[in-house]
């Protein structure tokens, strides 16, 4: 039954993000095919294309946000919620189909952004993204490779946990009847707060605790990212946890 709800999130998520990608690339086609024309209405054409292209990349990573928040509150909360609430699967695989195809959804848009800029640079005689990537693994090359492996685990442990919290933002909507949409969105800003405040207070303790014969360069990267790993966790665990209590408990349907 997950794999089912996986397939269905998937063609949802075809449905509006594969359009976008098409968009995103004909963007950067486009871009890079009128700088070629040597007139002046060519000149303004290729600027308003190349804006276009720059907006679409944006877009594409805000659509991919907005899409994973939107299928969570029409399939759970609204008049689809009927028929997802009645299939025979545990609040956590709902969770875990949404969160899965959220973290696709969100790669698949950066990957799309990535293979435009490649195109447009290669049409140019640029190839921007390799250049891109060589620098950034000299500037990495200073950098102790455990850290690196440890900071990528982090970020993305950290990148499911806030889907989670964002989620569970969605889903405290559902103790109120009325305005849930600004009850979420109040939530998301204050809880925000409130996470940021604490990650900044436990981040400034180990720091001023080391005295200065210590190699603070050395140990301090470890210890920020796990603070952020901690924290995060916790935030995604409570989320879980509350999403499940409101789809168990305090679920209130609206068509």
């Amino acid at each position: 039954m997950v794999a089912k709800l996986l397939k269905h999130e998937f063609i949802a998520l075809g449905r509006v993000l594969l359009p976008a990608a098409i968009a995103v690339i004909a963007f950067a086609l486009l871009s890079a095919l009128t700088a070629y024309i040597p007139t002046q209405s060519g000149m303004i054409t290729a600027t308003f294309m190349l804006v276009g292209f720059v907006m679409s990349s944006c877009a594409i990573v805000v659509l991919a946000y907005v899409w994973c928040v939107k299928r969570f509150y029409d399939s759970m909360f609204s008049r689809q919620g009927y028929l997802t609430l009645a299939l025979p699967v545990k609040p956590a695989h709902l969770i875990f189909a949404k969160v899965f195809t959220s973290v696709v959804a969100i790669l698949f848009s950066f990957v799309v952004i990535l293979l435009a800029w490649e195109l447009f640079g290669l049409l140019h005689g640029v190839e921007i993204v390799g250049t891109a990537v060589i620098e950034i693994v000299k500037a990495l090359s200073q950098v102790n490779a455990w850290l690196i492996v440890y900071a990528l685990f982090v970020g993305l442990v950290t990148s499911v946990c806030s889907l989670l919290f964002m989620f569970a933002c969605v889903a405290a909507g559902q103790l109120t009847t009325k305005n849930r949409a600004l009850v979420s969105i109040g939530v998301y800003i204050g809880g925000g707060w409130i996470i940021g405040l604490i990650v900044n207070l436990f981040t400034l303790i180990p720091m001023l605790s080391m005295s200065e014969s210590q190699p603070i360069a050395y140990y301090w990267p470890w210890v920020v990212l796990s603070i952020y790993l901690l924290i995060y966790l916790g935030v995604g665990i409570g989320s879980v946890f509350f999403i499940r209590y409101i789809l168990k408990s305090r679920i209130n349907l609206i068509a």
